[in-house]
């Protein structure tokens, strides 16, 4: 059983990292289920099983995406909340620059794709993930004009 399970979570993880790709290559309505399952290496009904349609699984591959980007670009930018206001919004405006910049951060290029033929499936959820990061910044703005 464990194996199963084991096997499970790696057919979602592929099919995550496959989403990604083609919703980048394609955008969310010309991807589809098929050519993601296929990339992913697993049968048309596995997205059926994690993540119920298409559209949860746009969601949750940009979530992941998202998830990926930050561990690979933290958003203080490695930079000590204990520094100086200004070495704290550089951080963070270096960390906003090399995810922009990285050429594997899915995120970001499905955000892109999104703001040039909007969906509106992932309103919320970039709301939702994105605020907080907003906010931070904004915060520390504030911050240096004290």
């Amino acid at each position: 059983m464990k194996a199963s399970r084991k096997d499970s979570a790696k057919t979602r993880q592929n099919l995550l990292a496959a989403a990604s790709e083609v919703f980048v290559e394609r955008g969310y309505r010309n991807a589809t289920v098929a050519e993601i399952c296929k990339r992913a290496g697993a049968n048309n009904a596995a997205v059926n099983y994690h993540f119920g349609d298409k559209e949860t699984l746009y969601r949750e591959a940009w979530r992941h995406s998202f998830a990926e980007s930050m561990k690979a670009h933290p958003p203080d930018g490695g930079v000590s909340e204990s520094a100086p206001v200004e070495e704290r919004l550089r951080g963070r405006i270096k960390a906003i620059l090399n995810r922009s910049a990285d050429q594997n951060n899915k995120d970001f290029l499905i955000l892109h794709a999104e703001m040039t033929n909007p969906t509106g499936l992932l309103r919320e959820i970039m709301r939702a993930e994105m605020e907080p990061l907003r906010e931070k910044m904004l915060e520390l703005v504030r911050e240096m004009c004290l």
